[in-house]
């Protein structure tokens, strides 16, 4: 991961995050950078520190399995109570163009958004 100093756009620091695999997304939350690992079905926490990540654990998983399940793609972070996460859902075959049971759900507190989405990609929040 690289961060980016916003004005000049220069290099701040990088470093490689082990704990995730095949990153989709990721988000800023406060001091936390939230990165979806499509690869484990999970959403990893760490802790922004001047020079580097801190690897703090799994924020949240739909599954136990350790892989990709649910296809999790795309993270916004609107506040403390809302932070959405989409996935695809599990697949009806082998392949992942049969999931069509894709979701939004709210990591904060678990709720489900909307659900029944064919395999939902890029999230945004209106008018953010």
């Amino acid at each position: 991961m690289a961060v980016l100093d916003a004005e000049r756009l220069r290099p701040l620091f990088h470093q490689r995050i082990t704990e995730v695999r095949n990153p989709h997304s990721l988000c800023v939350a406060e001091d936390t950078v939230l990165v979806v690992s499509t690869g484990t079905d999970e959403v990893v926490a760490y802790d922004w520190g001047r020079r580097s990540l801190t690897f703090r654990g799994v924020a949240w998983t739909p599954s136990l399995a350790g892989r990709d399940t649910h296809h999790l793609n795309s993270i916004a972070y609107v506040d403390s109570e809302h932070i959405w996460v989409t996935g695809f859902g599990p697949k009806a075959s082998g392949l992942w163009e049969s999931a069509s049971d894709g979701y939004i759900c709210n990591i904060a507190n678990g709720g489900v958004l909307k659900k029944g989405i064919n395999q939902p990609h890029s999230l945004r929040p209106s008018g953010r």
